[in-house]
């Protein structure tokens, strides 16, 4: 993989679902998520990666994976104020579906 396609891979995680390959976005996530992981084999510290596998995981309602997603990218790279966010809306999700005493 080239060092602009792991950059492509990690600012557009839908980069290799353009052009029609992928219309389900679920499949396309899912790709995506596969990709990401591809670039994490490469470079396993990249903040980014984590960052975007954690987007992947919330468009596919898989809000506890997600956040430990983004708690790796945030253990990586601490002052990551966008994982940070998206951290609190994937607990914010987990913490609504479940029953209140």
């Amino acid at each position: 993989m080239a060092d602009d396609d792991t950059t492509r891979f990690v600012e557009d995680p839908e980069f290799t679902c353009k052009g029609g390959k992928c219309s389900n976005p679920q499949k396309s996530f899912s790709l995506a998520k596969k990709n990401l992981m591809k670039v994490l084999e490469i470079e396993p510290n990249h903040a980014e990666a984590h960052y975007n596998i954690g987007n992947a995981l919330m468009a596919q309602d898989k809000f506890e994976d997600a956040n430990l997603a983004y708690n790796k990218a945030i253990y990586i790279k601490q002052d990551y104020v966008e994982a940070y966010i998206s951290m609190g809306f994937a607990l914010e999700v987990v913490n609504f579906k479940e029953p209140r005493p």
